[in-house]
């Protein structure tokens, strides 16, 4: 399933609101790829697998789940 998700970074908690764009709010900073880091690992122990598709480097993300 690909599924177009909004990356909020330093947040409190890790949290997923789901929508027809999910919200995901991530503990890491947008700093060394510490956040795409955290929503990979985050992703994969809530649905076996993840990879990002498009926008490494953006906030707007595709993810393969």
């Amino acid at each position: 399933m690909i599924i177009k998700v909004k990356v909020k970074p330093g947040s409190k908690e890790f949290k997923i609101k789901k929508g027809e764009v999910w919200e995901i709010f991530l503990k890491s900073q947008a700093k060394d790829n510490k956040a795409n880091l955290e929503l990979i690992k985050e992703m994969k122990k809530r649905f076996g697998q993840c990879r990002i598709l498009k926008g490494k480097t953006s906030r707007i993300k595709l993810l393969e789940i």
